[in-house]
């Protein structure tokens, strides 16, 4: 498994039958399943489908938090 927690330069990503396809300024790397974390502008979401109308405000939005060790129960 690769894993880039901080790529070099992403170039365009592609994909075929069988692979996903990311270009670096390193070389490709070429994996079963390519993730993208890169939010709600992705530039990946727009190289893979570039018709896609891209994020639309749902009236709802969502805040996580995450504290280990600290009681997070609902008082009265």
């Amino acid at each position: 498994m690769t894993v880039l927690e901080r790529a070099p330069k992403i170039h365009p990503v592609g994909m075929d039958a069988d692979e996903g396809i990311v270009r670096t300024e390193n070389g490709d790397l070429r994996a079963d399943l390519v993730v993208a974390a890169d939010g709600i502008h992705s530039k990946v979401r727009r190289a893979l489908f570039p018709v896609h109308p891209g994020p639309a405000y749902s009236g709802v939005w969502n805040c996580w938090c995450y504290g280990q060790g600290v009681d997070v129960t609902a008082s009265a």
